[in-house]
């Protein structure tokens, strides 16, 4: 659900923008680009819907930094599970879930930027739980409405005398997880962020003018337990270690970047 408010005059523009979300599980693709492609279309549309606002009778276009905009942000996850599988090109094979109770997340963002914009994170309930191998969605995918049109026939589940199913272990999220080999390793009652960044100001010689660090972050933990072996540890260790170096690692157009300014 999403809920949207405007409130604009000549000389400031504010909108409120709240986004609820209940009871849904993300299958997170580490090569799947659609959500930094949905951010640019976005950013996109908004440009040019406030430079056609901004047309004047006359012809001309207001300058877009003497207006300040700002942006009030409301974002709620309640119930919701991260599903990543690591890739068929990872050493290690691990299928991990991350269910959390409720995740806010609320910021003031205003444009053009100021010296330090806050955010608030909030989240409740977070529980992890690791299988030690790419165990397939399809008992998942039988249960979805509509199953058979969007599915091959591969990816669904198939009823065998070793993967039945019965009704009374649908009632129990724990029952499910254990019949599908996932241990809960890792348990967060609660934890509490406020993020403040802090633009790069740069001089003329392209060096930033800045000692204080970009992003600094305070945080409030709860209770943390852990319930693991030395294996299930371990398997959660690597499968982090291999995502980390992976989402960090340069794109070929940031090295070709670097090959260029070295040269």
């Amino acid at each position: 659900r999403k809920d949207q408010q405007d409130n604009t005059d000549e000389n400031f523009h504010e909108r409120s923008v709240h986004i609820s979300i209940y009871d849904m599980t993300y299958r997170y693709d580490m090569d799947s680009t659609w959500l930094q492609n949905l951010s640019t279309l976005i950013k996109g549309s908004n440009k040019s819907n406030f430079d056609q606002d901004c047309e004047t009778a006359a012809g001309n276009k207001c300058e877009t930094s003497s207006i300040p905009t700002l942006l009030n942000l409301f974002v709620n996850f309640t119930d919701c599970n991260l599903d990543y599988t690591s890739p068929r090109s990872f050493k290690n094979a691990s299928r991990v879930i991350l269910r959390v109770g409720e995740v806010r997340f609320t910021s003031n963002v205003l444009s053009p930027s100021v010296s330090v914009q806050a955010y608030k994170l909030s989240l409740s309930d977070l529980c992890i739980h690791i299988c030690n191998y790419r165990h397939p969605h399809n008992a998942e995918n039988a249960l979805l409405s509509c199953a058979h049109r969007y599915f091959h026939s591969e990816d669904l589940f198939v009823l065998g005398s070793n993967q039945r199913t019965s009704n009374q272990s649908l009632t129990s999220l724990d029952n499910d997880l254990s019949r599908m080999d996932f241990v809960s390793v890792a348990m967060l009652d609660a934890l509490d962020a406020i993020i403040l960044c802090s633009p790069r100001l740069k001089n003329q010689n392209g060096s930033s003018s800045q000692t204080d660090p970009a992003i600094t972050v305070a945080l409030t933990l709860g209770k943390l337990s852990l319930h693991t072996c030395q294996d299930s540890f371990s398997c959660l260790n690597n499968t982090y270690n291999e995502w980390f170096i992976k989402i960090t690692a340069l794109s070929e157009e940031a090295l070709d970047a670097l090959r260029a300014a070295s040269e």
